[in-house]
């Protein structure tokens, strides 16, 4: 789990979030999950909110499985890029900042969204929450973007989720 990602995502994000797509109407809970979560992250596990945390998930495949979308909110520097190759590789619709896609040469509006500021973020999510057309073709083109420029690192990929399970 990236914390200084998890901060911005709960102080910055989720709250837009909650003012413009309310849970209650929409449906829509968030779902965050990470190793070794801090005390101060956990305080944050709300059901009644629409906010769960999975701490220390037993299965990155079966966690990644369960969710459509995956926000990367590095506000600072890289680090999340392989986070991102592999949402991407499950063929999930992702929403990045610039610095965590550094040195990744994805598109934006093609195969992944990106987003710098919070309201870029709400924006983006509020895209695919409303055009499954471009959610889904996000998702298919990330997973083609994958194959076609790091198949040979997929078996990293997969050596990687082994180690995490």
């Amino acid at each position: 789990m990236h914390i200084p990602s998890v901060e911005w995502l709960l102080g910055n994000i989720l709250p837009l979030m909650e003012q413009y797509f309310p849970p209650h109407t929409w449906g829509t809970d968030y779902h965050l999950g990470g190793n070794n979560p801090p005390a101060h992250i956990l305080q944050y596990d709300n059901p009644a909110e629409h906010l769960h945390l999975h701490p220390n998930p037993s299965s990155v495949i079966d966690f990644l499985s369960r969710y459509d979308i995956m926000i990367a909110p590095q506000p600072t520097s890289n680090g999340l890029a392989f986070n991102v190759l592999h949402a991407m590789a499950y063929g999930k619709a992702v929403i990045a900042t610039s610095n965590t896609i550094q040195g990744i040469p994805c598109s934006h509006g093609e195969n992944i969204l990106v987003a710098n500021t919070p309201k870029e973020f709400v924006q983006c999510i509020g895209l695919l929450l409303h055009d499954a057309d471009l959610k889904s073709r996000i998702q298919t083109q990330a997973l083609n973007f994958v194959k076609t420029h790091y198949n040979s690192t997929l078996p990293l990929i997969q050596a990687y989720e082994e180690v995490l399970t």
